[in-house]
């Protein structure tokens, strides 16, 4: 992914464009409602990452997850944060070092993460509608409490996030969340037992939970 592609499916997938404030090839990428930046795109040199040489690089700044910037910071393609806050934000090279879909899943975090804070009233309202998870296939309540601890209370909510941002949120309370954690929770979902997943699913759940546990 390069930031041509980057920015052509964050305006599909949260119809917003990028903005230039320095008046160069910069950009940040902002929350609609609050402003808050969710992304800021960069030109780096590659020595300032700790690569070998001075080529200019293309990196795109997010937020993350103290506990999964830690495990990413190991892999090829993320670096510790250039020029920002590097316990709550990381760096991640768009040079075809790390996988769109996983690129794509921590812009989303990201923007989770940035987002407007949840009115009281609307607290209020989720938290009567709290329970009923550990009805679905493969989900018990100590799942369900985790979910619940992570903001997913409803079936609703765990459909909208996906298998795969629940199992990195969850991640993020619990490190010892295995490849059966991510499974469940898909079938959860799909309102089969995990078992009972299509062998093609299968395999992309444990790519990519073999990717986010390097």
């Amino acid at each position: 992914m390069n930031r041509t592609s980057l920015f052509a499916w964050i305006k599909e997938q949260y119809k917003t464009d990028p903005d230039y404030p320095w008046n160069d090839n910069n950009a940040v990428l902002r929350h609609k409602e609050n402003k808050k930046w969710f992304g800021v795109v960069l030109e780096v040199g590659r020595d300032k990452l700790g690569l070998p040489d001075s080529e200019i690089t293309d990196v795109i700044n997010v937020k993350c997850d103290p506990f999964l910037i830690g495990s990413l910071r190991g892999q090829p393609g993320f670096h510790p944060a250039y020029h920002m806050n590097k316990e709550k934000w990381i760096s991640i090279r768009l040079d075809g070092s790390v996988p769109d879909e996983k690129i794509k899943d921590l812009i989303d975090l990201s923007y989770q993460l940035t987002g407007p804070k949840k009115k009281d009233s609307d607290k209020k309202g989720r938290k009567k509608e709290k329970g009923g998870l550990s009805k679905l296939p493969n989900i018990g309540k100590v799942v369900e409490e985790q979910l619940n601890q992570v903001g997913i209370l409803t079936e609703e909510d765990l459909k909208s996030v996906g298998a795969k941002k629940a199992w990195l949120k969850i991640q993020t309370i619990d490190s010892s969340a295995c490849i059966h954690r991510l499974l469940a929770l898909e079938g959860a979902i799909r309102g089969v037992k995990k078992t009972e997943l299509p062998d093609e699913v299968k395999a992309d759940l444990k790519e990519f939970y073999t990717w986010n546990k390097k």
